[in-house]
């Protein structure tokens, strides 16, 4: 499959690989940020108060990973039909290899809203909480 401009001069596989490397960031920070929790909760009113906190973050990072499954699949998809599409003379418009980029493109500032989302709250919480080195 051509490596097609999604939107500047970003093309497909650059998107894919930002995603990735952001995926892989976020999880390594979210774990980071679970395990401080874990250690900070030494009664169960504390434990009460974190593991929501922790369960949030569990939860977005399983939303990332659903966008990135998303992302994916829309991407088979385009290489599925332009296969098609080159054996049988062609099935999809350049109007409609537009509106597929343009729901890659938005589902990408999807995840890297939820991504900054997920940085500026691990921020916060890093602030507000005790090293206890």
């Amino acid at each position: 499959m051509e490596d097609n401009i999604v939107f500047g001069e970003t093309t497909l596989t650059d998107l894919l690989q930002h995603i990735y490397d952001t995926t892989v960031s976020k999880r390594n920070q979210i774990n980071t940020m679970v395990l401080k929790l874990v250690q900070l909760s030494q009664t169960p009113e504390e434990a009460s108060i974190l593991f929501p906190i922790i369960r949030n973050f569990l939860d977005t990072s399983v939303k990332n990973d659903q966008h990135i499954i998303q992302i994916a699949q829309l991407h088979q998809k385009i290489q599925s039909i332009q296969n098609k599409a080159a054996t049988n003379g062609g099935l999809l418009s350049e109007e409609d290899k537009t509106t597929l980029l343009n729901l890659l493109d938005r589902d990408f500032h999807t995840i890297d809203e939820e991504s900054n989302e997920i940085s500026e709250t691990i921020e916060q919480l890093t602030k507000d909480i005790p090293d206890k080195s």
